[in-house]
C-alpha cells in the first residue's frame, strides 16, 4: 500500500453492522469530484446502497467505512480483515456491493468466482500487475481501483459497477489490452495442440494420456498451461476455441502459430 503500513491488528473478527437509517436519494452516484456532492433530494428516495467492505489494513478499512458510511445512498451493513468466512458474510448480509483487497491473509482470487455470483464485486487493491487484473475481471470483479487513487474514482467505479459497467484505471486499460494480445497470440506447443485436439474431440483425461503415451499427470499439466495462454477456464471454453481454430481435424499438424481466441464472446 502505497500510503499505509501494516496496521496493527487486533484478534481476528468480522463486524457486522446495522443497516443505516439514513434515506438516500438513490444508486445513482454524483459526477466525480474529490468528495462528490450529495445526490439533490427532490430525487425518488430508494434504499441505499448495502456495502461490505473486506481490507486487513485496519486503518485504511476503518477510514474507509467513515467515509462510506458519511454517503447518504450507501449504507455499510458489513466489515472484514479477512478472507476466512467472507462469502458466508456476503450471503448473510445480501449486500450490493463487496469492496475487497486482493491480498488479505491469502489471495483473494481463490474465492472471487464465488464472491462475484453473490454480489457486485470491486477490487481495491496496491497491485498493479495487469495480469493479476486481467484475472480478477475474469473471475467476475465489476472494477478495479488502485489504493493510491483518490476517493472520487473509487465512487466512479461504484457508479459505473451498479449501472452493469465494467471500470478500470486509464492507466491499467492499455497494459490490460496488452495482456490480452501476448495471451491470445501465445503459441501452444506441439505436445499443448495435441492435448488440445484429443480434449476438443470429447476425450478423459486418462483417455488423452493413453493415446499419447504419457501420465495422466503430464496431460493435467498440459491443460493447466494450455488454460492459462488462451485464457479459458474450462474444457467447454477449450473446446470452442479447438472448433474455431480447426485443432480437431485429424491432419491438424502441430503449427507452432495460435490463431487468436476470439475473445471472451465465446463464453
Amino acid at each position: 500500500m502505497p500510503f499505509l503500513g501494516r496496521a496493527a491488528m487486533s484478534p481476528k473478527t468480522e463486524t457486522v453492522r446495522q443497516p443505516s437509517h439514513r434515506r438516500g436519494a438513490g444508486r445513482n452516484l454524483p459526477p466525480s469530484s474529490s468528495v462528490p456532492p450529495e445526490v439533490s433530494s427532490d430525487a425518488p428516495e430508494q434504499a441505499p446502497l448495502r456495502m461490505v467492505i473486506a481490507d486487513d489494513h485496519a486503518l485504511f478499512r476503518q477510514l474507509l467505512v467513515t467515509f462510506m458510511s458519511s454517503r447518504s445512498n450507501i449504507s455499510i451493513v458489513a466489515e472484514a480483515d479477512r478472507l476466512h468466512g467472507l462469502i458466508d458474510l456476503v450471503s448473510r448480509t445480501s449486500c450490493d456491493l463487496l469492496l475487497l483487497d486482493l491480498h488479505m491473509e491469502r489471495n483473494a482470487l481463490d474465492d472471487l468466482a464465488a464472491l462475484s455470483r453473490r454480489t457486485v464485486v470491486i477490487v481495491v487493491t496496491a497491485s498493479q500487475e495487469a495480469g493479476e487484473a486481467l484475472t480478477a475481471l475474469r473471475l467476475g470483479a465489476r472494477a478495479i481501483v488502485f489504493k493510491h487513487e483518490a476517493v472520487s474514482t473509487l465512487l466512479a467505479s461504484i457508479e459505473a459497477a451498479v449501472k452493469g459497467d465494467t471500470w478500470l484505471p486509464a492507466g491499467l486499460q492499455s497494459d490490460v489490452l496488452e495482456t490480452l494480445h501476448q495471451r491470445f497470440a501465445d503459441p501452444l506447443t506441439p505436445s499443448e495442440r495435441e492435448v488440445v485436439h484429443h480434449v476438443a474431440l470429447g476425450l478423459r483425461n486418462t483417455e488423452v494420456s493413453r493415446k499419447l503415451f504419457v501420465s495422466e499427470f503430464t496431460v493435467k499439466t498440459h491443460l493447466n498451461h494450455i488454460f492459462r495462454k488462451l485464457g479459458v477456464r474450462n474444457r467447454v471454453e477449450l473446446t470452442r476455441y479447438a472448433l474455431h481454430c480447426d485443432l480437431t481435424a485429424p491432419d491438424q499438424g502441430i503449427e507452432l502459430t495460435a490463431p487468436a481466441f476470439p475473445g471472451r464472446a465465446a463464453s
